[in-house]
């Protein structure tokens, strides 16, 4: 091969190519987050759920939003830093592959809003709306409320379990633009939810029934009403195929 002055210059070319193709496929081999819900919110914590079309493993982000902190921050740090290994910053990250995850983050500051964002490879999708604030702490003094476990199961219309299923609680439609409570479908199809965890103090006799919605671990979504008198256990969710 004969070297000109031009060599290392195409070298440095091509190296940027081949390295440019490489993350090209595997930006697109990668599976996008889709369906990212906040739920759960208590006084200091709150879950995250999301859903791939693919199995995967991921690490999901509660970023405290206090732009007042991150001042001398960004002067030391870059945007990436800021984003992804900020102080600031939680993280649940998965090692098993799956379809569906469910994120616990607890501990969190009060009254700082979080912005919630899903890394899965190269892809980082944030929650469209409805980033949490933890506004309140629950006082030493104060009784938590009592217990109130309830259970159902999901399956197919050929009566299969759906396993890993994502299940999203809201007491009635009025309430479907609140923080639902949020669990996943064991082996067998079924789930167990405490409905004394709903995120506020509101009278819950004023509903009359559930909202649930359903993601399997092939995307499908699924809405159901459920009777709020009778969840020992809840009537079977169908997910039509």
């Amino acid at each position: 091969m004969r070297f000109t002055a031009r060599t290392p210059v195409l070298v440095g070319v091509l190296s940027f190519l081949i390295a440019a193709g490489v993350v090209t496929i595997w930006y697109r081999l990668t599976p996008t987050p889709e369906n990212i819900m906040a739920a759960d919110l208590g006084s200091t914590s709150f879950r995250v759920g999301w859903y791939t079309a693919k199995p995967t493993k991921g690490c999901t982000l509660a970023i405290a939003d206090a732009p007042w902190r991150f001042v001398a921050w960004d002067f030391l740090k870059s945007q990436f830093d800021r984003h992804y290994t900020g102080l600031y910053v939680n993280r649940a990250c998965f090692v098993e592959t799956a379809n569906t995850h469910l994120a616990t983050f607890t501990n969190l500051l009060e009254n700082y809003p979080y912005r919630v964002a899903v890394m899965v490879g190269p892809r980082r999708v944030e929650l469209p709306i409805g980033n949490p604030v933890i506004t309140k702490k629950i006082s030493e003094s104060e009784e938590p409320p009592l217990p109130e476990p309830a259970y159902g199961g999901v399956t197919y219309e050929d009566e299969t379990p759906v396993v890993g299923a994502l299940v999203y609680f809201y007491r009635g439609l009025a309430d479907e633009f609140r923080y639902p409570l949020a669990v996943v479908t064991n082996n067998d199809g079924n789930y167990a939810i405490d409905l004394a965890n709903f995120d506020d103090s509101d009278d819950i006799s004023t509903y009359d029934s559930y909202l649930v919605d359903v993601v399997d671990t092939e995307g499908k979504q699924t809405r159901q009403i459920l009777p709020r008198d009778i969840h020992q256990p809840f009537p079977p969710i169908i997910v039509n195929r």
